[in-house]
């Protein structure tokens, strides 16, 4: 079924990142402002398009998130709490640090790994009142098959990458403790002279089993895959400012409870899958003098769905025919993202 799944989301991924037209590279010596920022949103890759041999960039994303609705089938509502005082909420500030290195021969290599932290206000319907820490780390090796600089109408390429379990796996880690694959694919599209862009992109992540079967009655589970399928616009304002508008979209398959595998019990679905899909526009601060790039976003949530939900009866309080969102299944209304990019 997995298998069918990746398959599934690959095809799908070529069938949408074609029609962008993409590249990463500018033309040279163009009449006007060309545009030269990266993608503000954490969930970005890099397109179809890659950097030049010998170059290094490296980024610094950031998004924060006051999750405190509850959403089901995109509808959003607050989430009471059966525990009474105040509605669930949780606060998230999350960091991605990116590093990308170009091999030559229209390859590249890249990594990326996460920090964060997430605050909640009721533990317990959470996993506890916080989370923090180092999550799991990426390798990616991105190949551009088609480049528009060379004469081809976009530029294209893929990537084949490894999720490594490097966070933390304790009640409040951040980790997965299972090992995984990615499969990705990427357009860009330069038009206008270069001032303006257009891009998409999907990636496939594949997740086995983890979690930390030494801590008492802690989930050892197998992990659910998830998607992100990306898009962006951009238009350069002046040789300065690039403005823009980006989509991401995400949606994560539920995860399979195991801890009780080894005492012959069978594996039981967790129904906490989710999708979520953020739109909002984008400002990037162009510093050729420095090499860098500074951008600044807002994500509109378009849609969202949350399965996870706990019933007054199973948790003993509260209405025993309701049912509950759970620390998982908290949404935000709108998010704040900002990047940092340095190349030399």
């Amino acid at each position: 079924m997995r298998l069918a799944s990746l398959l599934f989301a690959f095809c799908m991924g070529t069938m949408l990142a074609v029609p962008a037209l993409a590249s990463d590279t500018p033309p040279a010596n163009a009449p006007g402002p060309v545009v030269g920022s990266p993608p503000v949103g954490m969930n970005f890759g890099v397109g179809g398009g890659t950097i030049p041999k010998g170059t290094w960039v490296f980024m610094i994303n950031y998004r924060f998130a006051d999750n405190d609705t509850w959403f089901r089938n995109g509808g959003a509502h607050t989430p009471s709490n059966p525990f009474g005082g105040s509605d669930q909420k949780s606060t998230q500030h999350m960091f991605a640090f990116k590093g990308r290195y170009g091999l030559g021969y229209g390859m590249d290599i890249r990594a990326l790994i996460p920090v964060g932290h997430i605050k909640f206000n009721e533990k317990r319907l959470g996993p506890d009142s916080s989370t923090h820490g180092c999550g799991d780390a990426n390798i990616l090796l991105h190949k551009a098959f088609l480049r528009q600089e060379e004469g081809a109408p976009i530029t294209f390429g893929a990537e084949v990458g490894i999720l490594f379990p490097t966070g933390s796996t304790s009640r409040d880690g951040l980790g997965t403790g299972s090992w995984g694959a990615i499969v990705g694919v990427g357009a860009t599209y330069v038009f206008d002279g270069g001032r303006q862009l257009a891009e998409l992109e999907g990636f496939y992540f594949y997740r086995g089993k983890g979690g930390n079967k030494s801590i008492k009655n802690y989930t050892y589970r197998d992990w659910g895959d998830y998607i992100w399928i990306n898009a962006r616009y951009v238009y350069a304002l002046t040789d300065w400012l690039d403005v823009g508008l980006e989509s991401q979209f995400s949606h994560n398959f539920q995860d399979k409870d195991t801890k009780q595998q080894g005492a012959g019990a069978n594996i039981s679905n967790m129904n906490n899958a989710y999708t979520t899909w953020f739109v909002g526009p984008t400002a990037t601060l162009k510093l050729p003098r420095w090499n860098s790039t500074f951008g600044v976003g807002v994500g509109i949530s378009v849609y969202q769905h949350y399965e996870a939900q706990t019933s007054g009866a199973a948790l003993g309080v509260g209405d025993p025919n309701k049912k509950y969102a759970t620390g998982s299944s908290l949404g935000a209304k709108w998010r704040i993202e900002a990047t940092y990019s340095f190349t030399f």
